[in-house]
């Protein structure tokens, strides 16, 4: 059924308890008050329909096993048992799940009651932290930005958000029951099972289970072949009745839980069943032709949404080869069919072309005034490694690139858009902080984000902490209203302590921003801004305030969105979102930007 029954509620709190991750408690009882469903609705009770048989393919690439309706059998299932894996699993009365989740000692739960086919998230935000760190201080970790060696949280605040329901009244397959052996057993699909409850994301092709970051891999279209069946041919198939209705039906809640730019963008709608009828994308989204779903949430995330983090990554696998190809090379060439005109494309080679006209070689990722009172340091792009080791980090690097550290420094100075793609943000923030220390004459930093279209936050945030000796992050859950304030130091040059000698804040700071200054490019600089130490200069930063999720439609449609998660300006304890980019304090035009005379004359002339 296609209706619009499924939403997300919010669950408004009468009161708020506000604690310290360290040593939060939830022994306090809260009483709650539901909204935006209809009584009537709260009191309908359904009759479940119990299968009494269901199929079950073992030893699947990814997974152990997996289930199938019959007569459903490209609708992949999970045994709900699955999720003893993460959490204790209890079945409290015929017919309902709880799944609590202990984690950094505190307690959740998400309750299953299919009489109601409701699930109820006591908090979702701690539910679902533990797939990020399981010794989460801080819901920030959900950024990648966990604790290590190399960065630490000094203190962290989070106030937890209402809790939620997920409403599927009016789609009975979202949860299966089936008596096997006498005993019930439930079962959640391959999708929402990555999606709602674990955020360990898988797509089936019908064949087999991959992994979501298998993306990475296939975006060297050649390696696609396996997952697209070659071998089986490379014509489209088209999707049955009830996979095109499941996938409908599975995508409308995961964007309602997930998508956070709804309500920042101006959408009043109460959910996206309600969205998609209204904007016309309904009818595409529930079209069995594969390439038609696919072309729809390529419309969705380009012009709908148009918020730069949202775009699309993979056709379904029953789109095959041939015309999953062309939607590969579609993304690489990117979208012509913006409706908002939102792409940032032309601002990229209007500052990019400027700053290649400023130097008659290759562009310094840092650079001296003539009197070598100001350092200007270029960050284009922010990247991370997996290691936590800053020193590991600094030795790999060293014997793959077959270079010395003062080797690597040189060309840091020398030729920034060759060294960036062999060094991480890590190493190359080491490399800069060591230059920089080494000439004491060095007054004013200058910090280049005009060119910086985001990437990894870890590094974004050794960015700020480099810059301001340590650091407060902000993010907020636009969907449960949770906040988390966290405050981070880093160890720059590697030696073990968290000290002054990992921080340029003696020095007068400025920051250079365009419109090309996305995510997490936005980020820093509005962090620099709060501060009230560091000066911006150029035109406003590109905004782009969510961390991105990578999801999937049922069908196997891989794609991404601006998450729940939005980042934040704390002022006097209220968060603000910064996705409409940041003011500078002074406006200046490309080609001032990069005339290293002139910019070094007017920073040394700013009291």
């Amino acid at each position: 059924m296609r209706n619009n029954f499924y939403k997300i509620c919010s669950i408004c709190s009468l009161f708020i308890v506000f604690f310290m991750v360290i040593s939060c408690s939830n022994d306090a009882e809260t009483k709650y008050m539901v909204v935006q469903v209809p009584a009537e609705e709260q009191e309908k009770t359904y009759s479940v329909n119990v299968l009494n048989n269901i199929i079950c393919k073992e030893n699947l690439r990814g997974i152990d096993c997996l289930y199938f309706k019959e007569g459903a059998e490209d609708i992949p299932y999970v045994n709900i048992t699955e999720l003893c894996n993460y959490f204790t699993v209890e079945y409290p009365e015929k017919y309902k799940v709880l799944i609590t989740s202990n984690n950094n000692n505190y307690t959740s739960t998400a309750l299953i009651d299919l009489t109601k086919r409701k699930i109820y998230f006591s908090n979702y935000d701690h539910y679902i932290s533990q797939f990020y760190s399981e010794s989460s201080k801080t819901f920030f970790d959900l950024a990648n930005v966990q604790e290590n060696d190399f960065i630490k949280i000094e203190k962290s605040f989070n106030s937890w958000g209402a809790p939620i329901e997920v409403n599927f009244s009016g789609f009975e397959d979202f949860v299966l029951c089936a008596e096997i052996d006498g005993k019930l057993n439930y079962y959640v699909s391959l999708n929402t099972f990555g999606n709602l409850f674990t955020n360990n994301q898988y797509v089936y092709n019908g064949k087999e289970v991959y992994s979501v970051n298998i993306v990475n891999y296939l975006n060297e279209f050649d390696n696609a072949k396996e997952f697209y069946r070659f071998d089986e041919g490379t014509g489209k198939k088209m999707r049955s009745s009830a996979l095109t209705d499941f996938t409908y039906n599975e995508l409308c809640i995961n964007l309602d839980l997930n998508y956070g730019l709804k309500e920042l963008h101006g959408n009043k709608f109460d959910c996206f069943d309600s969205y998609f009828e209204y904007v016309g994308l309904k009818s595409k989204l529930l079209d069995p032709d594969p390439e038609i779903f696919c072309k729809a949430i390529w419309d969705l995330c380009a012009a709908y949404f148009s918020d730069n983090h949202s775009n699309f990554e993979l056709a379904s696998y029953y789109c095959g080869y041939d015309i999953a190809k062309k939607f590969k090379e579609r993304v690489e060439t990117g979208d012509e069919n913006l409706l908002t005109g939102n792409s940032i494309s032309k601002k990229m080679e209007l500052y990019y072309t400027a700053r290649q006209n400023a130097y008659s070689e290759n562009v310094p990722g840092l650079e001296f005034s003539d009197d070598g009172k100001t350092a200007i340091v270029r960050f284009d792009k922010y990247t991370r490694s997996g290691a936590s080791d800053l020193k590991a980090i600094i030795n790999e690097t060293n014997q793959k690139l077959e270079k010395t550290t003062e080797e690597i420094c040189e060309l840091i100075k020398t030729d920034y858009t060759a060294i960036q793609n062999y060094i991480v943000t890590e190493y190359y923030l080491y490399c800069v902080n060591k230059m920089i220390k080494e000439n004491p004459e060095v007054e004013n930093v200058i910090l280049d984000m005009s060119n910086n279209t985001g990437g990894a936050c870890r590094t974004a945030v050794a960015t700020l902490a480099w810059m301001l000796g340590e650091v407060q992050t902000n993010i907020t859950n636009s969907i449960t209203g949770a906040k988390c304030s966290s405050v981070y130091v880093c160890d720059i040059n590697a030696d073990g302590k968290f000290d002054e000698k990992d921080t340029i804040k003696d020095k007068k700071l400025f920051c250079l921003i365009s419109p090309v200054s996305f995510s997490c490019g936005n980020m820093v600089p509005a962090m620099l801004k709060s501060s009230d130490r560091v000066v911006l200069l150029g035109e406003t930063s590109g905004g782009g305030s969510a961390v991105v999720y990578p999801t999937m439609a049922a069908d196997s449609t891989i794609f991404r969105i601006s998450s729940r998660y939005v980042m934040s300006e704390n002022k006097n304890g209220s968060n603000y979102d910064i996705d409409k980019g940041i003011e500078p304090h002074v406006r200046l035009q490309p080609e001032t930007l990069y005339d290293r005379e002139t910019i070094c004359s007017i920073v040394a002339n700013m009291d």
